[in-house]
């Protein structure tokens, strides 16, 4: 039996991941469960804490005069 490649995923020209893997769990009323564990410390950070969180590095670069989208 042949096996078929997976078609390309195709993504829109301005795509914010933090969308899909952050806000989204906020919409769906999950901010308070446990986004990230840290092995070597146990900190546990929450999705709510994690939003704060990339949202002081975006501003924190856009007041360097830095673009929050760099990585893009």
């Amino acid at each position: 039996m042949a096996v078929s490649a997976p078609s390309a995923i195709r993504y829109p020209d301005v795509f914010n991941v933090a969308v899909p893997l952050i806000d989204h769990h906020l919409e769906e009323g999950r901010g308070w469960k446990t986004a990230i564990i840290f092995d070597d410390t146990g900190e546990t950070v929450t999705y709510a804490q994690l939003v704060e969180r990339v949202n002081r590095c975006g501003n924190l670069l856009r007041s360097l005069a830095g673009d929050p989208r760099a990585g893009y």
